[in-house]
C-alpha cells in the first residue's frame, strides 16, 4: 500500500512522502487483519484510513466502510480530506464514479462507504471487506462489535482502528492493551542505545532538544527506527503507540509549554493530544482491585435481612441494590439484580423490610409515583440537580408542587464521591458471588470523575460514563441517599393499609444536609 500511496496521492499539491513521518511506513505495509493505533493528534493516521480505502478499492476491488463519531464529523472529513484527495490525484479522479452521494464513493468495481456511528441502521445496511474506525473513543457504544459483523462474508476481514485516547481502560486504550503494544525505537549514534522515543525520557526541557536517554547527547528523532512489540505472544490485535515527537511538524517548544500547565483539564489534554496516552487523576475511577477488596467471603446475595434500604435505577430494566447497615459504618449488599416490572419492587420492599427506597424519577415517572403511592413514607423519587448548579448541599428533600409526593434532589458529583469513597475505604461490603452478577462490576466501574471547564471557565468535577452503561453505579448512589434519609429522619413505618406511612416525624431542627461530607 505504501508504493501505491507514493505513486498516486498528493497532499496540498505535493506528492505524498514519508519524509519526517518514517514511523508510518511500516504501518502502511502491515497486513495484519486487525490493527489499532493509540495516537496523538496531527500524526497522519486519518490520512492512512483514506489511503487504505482508496488502495483496497483501486487495486483489490474490496469494499471499505469508514466510521466516524457522528454525521457532522463525517461531512467535514469528506469535504476537508476525501474530496481534496480525489481532486488532487488524476489517477484517483479518473477511477471515481461521478456521484454526489456523500456517504458512498464508487471506485472501479468497489465501494467506499462513509457512516456516522450514531445511526445503527446505516451501519447494518451494507457489508464490507475492511472496517476503518476513526476516533474510536468518540464512537457510539458497540460500534466495533457491530462493524465486525459487517465483515462476515469477506475473504479479507481487515479492521483498522485509530484514536486519540482519553481514559485508561477505555476506548482505544482498552483495545491497545489487548494488542502486542508496539513502540517506536530509535538508536543513539553516540552510545548505540536503542530506546523507545518518549517525551519524558528524550526531551531536554531546558534546551528543547531531543536527546538520548542514556548518554544525554542529541539524537535524531526523525531517523528511521523500528516498531518493537512489548507483547511477544501471538495476539489478535496489532497495536501502535504514537506520540508527537515522531512527527517533523511538531513544535518542541510548544510541547514543553503544554507539559508545564497545571490544571487537570490541561494536563489531561497534554497526555491525550500530545503524548497519545490515556490520563485519569488518581482515584478518579473504581477498578476491580478496589471492588474485590470489598468482598466478604462469608455470605452470598441474596441474603435475607430486615430493615434495609433500597436504590433503584430505571432504564430498560430496573437495576436494584438493597443494603443493610451493620455495626459501625459498614453496609452490606444483601440483594443486587435486575427486574423487569415495577410491581416486582413491591415484593422486594416487603421481603427485605425496606425502610427507605430511593428510585430514579425518570424516565418512568408515572410508574415511580404509583410505587410511591403504594408505599407512602418509604419511597422517594430522585432527581439530580443540573451539573452547572452551584449549590454545595448533598441532598434536599421537598414536596412535588403538583402531586405533593416526596422528592429528593441529589448532588450527583458529591453523591458519586461518597459511593466511590465507600468502596475505596471498604465500608461498602459485597457478597462472595458478586462477580457472577451480570454487569455489576462493569457498570460500577464505568463512570470516571473528570475535571472540565464550565461556561465561566471554572474547573468543575463531574462523573461521565462515555457511552457505557452505569446503572448499578446510580443504584448504589440511590441506596446511599436512602441510607442518609433513614439515618437523618425519624421515619415511622406502618405494616400497610390505607394509612400506611401517614405519620412521618421529621425533626424541625434536623437538616438533611448536616452530614453531607460524611462517608458511608
Amino acid at each position: 500500500m505504501a508504493i501505491w500511496t507514493l505513486a498516486y496521492r498528493k497532499i496540498k499539491g505535493k506528492p505524498f512522502s514519508f519524509y519526517g513521518h518514517s514511523y508510518l511506513l511500516d504501518i502502511y505495509q502491515d497486513k495484519h487483519p486487525f490493527i489499532c493505533s493509540q495516537k496523538s493528534t496531527q500524526c497522519g493516521l486519518s490520512e492512512l484510513l483514506i489511503n487504505t480505502a482508496f488502495y483496497l478499492a483501486d487495486k483489490k476491488s474490496f469494499n471499505s466502510m469508514i466510521i466516524f463519531p457522528a454525521d457532522a464529523v463525517l461531512y467535514d472529513f469528506i469535504r476537508g480530506r476525501v474530496s481534496p484527495a480525489i481532486n488532487e490525484s488524476p489517477h484517483i479522479k479518473s477511477r471515481i464514479a461521478d456521484t454526489d452521494n456523500v456517504g458512498i464513493k464508487s471506485m472501479g468495481k468497489a465501494f467506499m462507504y462513509f457512516r456516522g456511528s450514531q445511526t445503527e441502521s446505516k451501519l447494518k445496511s451494507v457489508d464490507a471487506d475492511c472496517m476503518l474506525y476513526d476516533e474510536v473513543d468518540e464512537l457510539a457504544e458497540g460500534t466495533l462489535s457491530l462493524g465486525e459483523k459487517r465483515l462476515g462474508h469477506s475473504s479479507l476481514k481487515w479492521q483498522r482502528a485509530i484514536s486519540t485516547p482519553t481514559y485508561p481502560g477505555d476506548g482505544i486504550n482498552a483495545l491497545f492493551e489487548t494488542s502486542d503494544q508496539r513502540h517506536w525505537f530509535i538508536k543513539c549514534h553516540h552510545c548505540n542505545e536503542r530506546q523507545p522515543l518518549t517525551f519524558h525520557d528524550n526531551l531536554d526541557i531546558k534546551t528543547a532538544t531531543v536527546v538520548c536517554k542514556k548518554c544525554r547527547r542529541p539524537i535524531d528523532r526523525l531517523q528511521r527506527g523500528e516498531w518493537v512489540p512489548k507483547i511477544t505472544a501471538n495476539t489478535n490485535v496489532r497495536g501502535y503507540q504514537i506520540n508527537r515527537l515522531f512527527c517533523e511538524r511538531t513544535d518542541l517548544n510548544g510541547l514543553i509549554i503544554n507539559s508545564q500547565k497545571t490544571t487537570e483539564y490541561e494536563i489531561k489534554e497534554f497526555y491525550n493530544s500530545d503524548l497519545g496516552l490515556p490520563y485519569a487523576p488518581k482515584g478518579s475511577r473504581l477498578n476491580k482491585t478496589i471492588l474485590r477488596a470489598c468482598i466478604d467471603g462469608g455470605y452470598e446475595a441474596p441474603c435475607e435481612e430486615a430493615g434495609c434500604v433500597m436504590g433503584v435505577d430505571v432504564g430498560s430494566m430496573l437495576n436494584v441494590v438493597i443494603r443493610k447497615q451493620q455495626e459501625g459504618s459498614y453496609n452490606k449488599a444483601v440483594y443486587i439484580g435486575t427486574i423487569k416490572d415495577f410491581e416486582e419492587l413491591d415484593e422486594l420492599i416487603k421481603r427485605f423490610d425496606v425502610e427507605v427506597c430511593v428510585i430514579d424519577a425518570n424516565p418512568e415517572t408515572r410508574k415511580a409515583k404509583e410505587l410511591q403511592e403504594r408505599h407512602m413514607g418509604i419511597v422517594y423519587l430522585a432527581y439530580y440537580w443540573p451539573s452547572d448548579d452551584k449549590r454545595q448541599e448533598l441532598i434536599e428533600i421537598q414536596k412535588d408542587e403538583d402531586d405533593g409526593v416526596d422528592v429528593v434532589k441529589v448532588n450527583r458529583t458529591q453523591a458519586g464521591d461518597h459511593v466511590s469513597n465507600g468502596f475505596t475505604k471498604k465500608t461498602l461490603i459485597l457478597p462472595s458471588n458478586i462477580e457472577s452478577i451480570p454487569n455489576y462490576f462493569a457498570q460500577v466501574m464505568a463512570p470516571i470523575r473528570v475535571i472540565e471547564k464550565d461556561k465561566s471557565g471554572n474547573e468543575v468535577a463531574t462523573y461521565q460514563e462515555f457511552g457505557k452503561p452505569d446503572h448499578y453505579f446510580h443504584s448504589e448512589i440511590y441506596a446511599f441517599i436512602a441510607l442518609k434519609i433513614s439515618l437523618e429522619y425519624n421515619i415511622i413505618i406502618y405494616e400497610g393499609g390505607e394509612n400506611a406511612g401517614e405519620d412521618r416525624d421529621i425533626p424541625e431542627e434536623e437538616d438533611t444536609r448536616s452530614s453531607a461530607n460524611k462517608d458511608w
